[in-house]
């Protein structure tokens, strides 16, 4: 009795094969997509990079969502930075809570990360030997992330980027090479050019403000001018003379692990010639206050819009805040929560050197008013900044709310 030839199963492999990868999902207008290779499959995955207006949006739509992501980070911060410090990962340039990103985008849906900022992606020397005796074929490509480093730490995602930070002082050069500061005329006010007495370094004098006493006062970094006479570098008189023009003397400087801050006292002619602000603000009628509140909640201003007024940039640059929480080392000294400030749109320039001591403004829309949140001191390039707090920098040369007029509280 011949047997049944039993019949042929169909191959499954291209149904398999098909459900193994993941549709796209349909972009938001104005989002990119970006396909990138997941480490723990072999399909390619897909991530939505959001546009500014989409962000703005969904972190005013699930504020729950976003607040909780943010305590997550700010406790894996804690522990993380610990750890880094340690220095078994090499030169860490600081670490920041910051939503996540990729080429500047952050990815939808937003949620908060660790951003570890790296001297060089390339492998220390003591990690490239420790990957060498383990695999002795394994090769340390020159932009290879630092494997060390891990890409989660207590559930919150870690990104490594190169950045270099730098203070945003303009250094004396050879005249051949370099950038002479901008020549002022009229009343002294905020976004002029100022330096130490006879020096060819300048910075910014970012604000003028008056005190309850009467007292006229300037504020720009220690590393700009930390003691001494006060001068405009570049002053042209009425009469067409240019020239220095001493306009006062530094009354307290500090540099602490906060803030980098120089209190000058204007003297003489320039106290009575003086306008209150910055010049571009009185030029527009815009009203602005000063944030006084030492217990203010900075997390209020993550991801706003802020403006600058810098005597390099020479005019009001646009930026917004990426982190309120972190660190950051500048020329060796560890600064704790700065404000990091990218420019918008991504590819403009926000700051250069000179621009050290300039006012950071961010945009009240409710009360259309800006209001002077910290003091620049420092630049990973032009289109990134970083400023100190203002609350931390009022700290560190002995200014309280109650010294300043009531009508510029906020």
């Amino acid at each position: 009795m011949a047997k049944k030839k039993s019949p042929k199963k169909k191959s499954s492999t291209k149904s398999n094969r098909s459900s193994a990868i993941p549709k796209p999902t349909s972009p938001q207008v104005g989002s990119m997509v970006v396909t990138e290779q997941d480490s723990d499959a072999l399909a390619p995955k897909f991530i939505v990079l959001g546009s500014d207006q989409q962000v703005k949006q969904y972190l005013k739509d699930h504020p729950k969502e976003i607040q909780a992501s943010r305590r997550k980070a700010m406790r894996a911060l804690k522990s993380f930075r610990k750890e880094l410090e340690t220095e078994k990962f090499g030169k860490i340039n600081g670490v920041s809570v910051e939503l996540y990103h990729k080429r500047g985008f952050v990815v939808m849906p937003p949620q908060y990360a660790l951003t570890v900022r790296v001297q060089t992606k390339t492998p220390h020397a003591p990690m490239r030997a420790a990957m060498s005796v383990a695999d002795p074929f394994q090769k340390s490509r020159g932009k290879t992330s630092i494997d060390m480093i891990p890409a989660m730490h207590e559930g919150v995602r870690v990104k490594v980027v190169e950045s270099n930070p730098r203070y945003a002082m303009r250094e004396a050069k050879p005249a051949s090479s370099d950038i002479l500061p901008p020549v002022e005329q009229g009343p002294l006010t905020g976004g002029h050019a100022i330096s130490p007495e006879g020096s060819l370094s300048w910075g910014t004098l970012g604000i003028v403000f008056e005190q309850n006493d009467g007292t006229v006062c300037g504020i720009s970094c220690k590393h700009v001018i930390a003691k001494g006479h006060a001068e405009q570098p570049a002053y042209q008189s009425t009469g067409g003379n240019a020239g220095r023009r001493k306009v006062g003397s530094v009354k307290k400087s500090a540099i602490t692990n906060r803030a980098d801050v120089a209190l000058i006292h204007l003297l003489g002619p320039a106290t009575m010639a003086a306008v209150q602000g910055v010049q571009k603000l009185t030029d527009q009628g815009i009203d602005w206050k000063i944030l006084v509140n030492p217990r203010f909640d900075w997390s209020d201003v993550d991801q706003q819009w802020v403006q600058l007024f810098g005597a390099r940039t020479q005019q009001a640059v646009h930026g917004k805040i990426t982190s309120v929480s972190g660190s950051v080392d500048v020329d060796n000294q560890t600064f704790y929560d700065p404000l990091m400030v990218q420019a918008t749109p991504r590819s403009a320039a926000i700051v250069d050197e000179g621009d050290s001591g300039s006012a950071l403004f961010l945009w009240d829309s409710d009360q259309h008013q800006l209001v002077w949140i910290g003091v620049v001191f420092a630049m990973t390039d032009v289109h990134e900044l970083v400023a100190c707090r203002l609350t931390s920098a009022f700290k560190a040369v002995g200014i309280k709310k109650d010294m300043i007029p009531v009508s510029k509280h906020w």
